[in-house]
């Protein structure tokens, strides 16, 4: 069983996502959370192996929430979803070790190929 955790800090996009993955047998939301403080406490108790997070979110970035969570959860793979398409962020998430780097409006396509991509670096490890 593969653990998705979905951080945005609007709920239409959160639902938008999880509308567009590819749900299987061995894939399962495990939570989601509308900024980086309350996802790095639910991430602690429920330790998804995939997050898919906004990158600019009120309080804690997308980007500082994955560098966090690689603390305690090293092989967590995770998924920027933005609406910028700017070259700092897109850097930052590559040095993090990020799968894709997703532009809003998500393609459902694009999605589940940067999911799949972050599914096959967990069977790998």
């Amino acid at each position: 069983m593969i653990k998705i955790m979905i951080v945005d800090d609007e709920p239409w996009i959160r639902t938008s996502l999880k509308n567009r993955i590819d749900w299987s047998e061995e894939l399962i939301l495990c939570g989601e959370a509308s900024d980086g403080f309350e996802a790095l406490q639910l991430a602690a108790n429920l330790r998804p192996d995939i997050l898919i997070t906004d990158v600019r979110m009120p309080e804690m970035s997308g980007l500082a929430l994955i560098e966090r969570l690689h603390d305690f959860l090293p092989d967590m793979q995770s998924v920027i979803i933005s609406g910028y398409n700017e070259f700092e962020y897109v850097k930052s998430a590559i040095e993090l070790g990020s799968c894709g780097y997703v532009l809003k409006p998500v393609r459902k396509e694009e999605l589940n190929k940067v999911i799949q991509k972050a599914i096959d670096n967990i069977s790998q490890n």
